[in-house]
């Protein structure tokens, strides 16, 4: 994803939600410049863990999970 509005924004609230209600942690792997700076001003970036990569949140997440390591991430790549 390159950009995100408040619909984008609201889905992804209610999809982090919904995770970890599953025990799954979702997050964002390389988000662009646009979307992280949305992130921070709506004081989201702090809701999700954010990667440079979806191989580094795979890699770092597994490495520092307590359960069965489920993670659902999103990237625009």
């Amino acid at each position: 994803m390159h950009i995100i509005d408040s619909t984008g924004l609201g889905l992804l609230v209610r999809a982090h939600r919904a995770g970890r209600e599953h025990g799954v942690t979702l997050c964002l792997a390389a988000p662009s410049r646009f979307i992280r700076t949305v992130l921070h001003t709506m004081r989201l970036d702090g809701a999700f863990p954010i990667f440079d990569s979806r191989d580094d949140a795979l890699a770092q997440l597994s490495d520092g999970s307590d359960g069965d390591g489920r993670v659902a991430s999103m990237s625009h790549a």
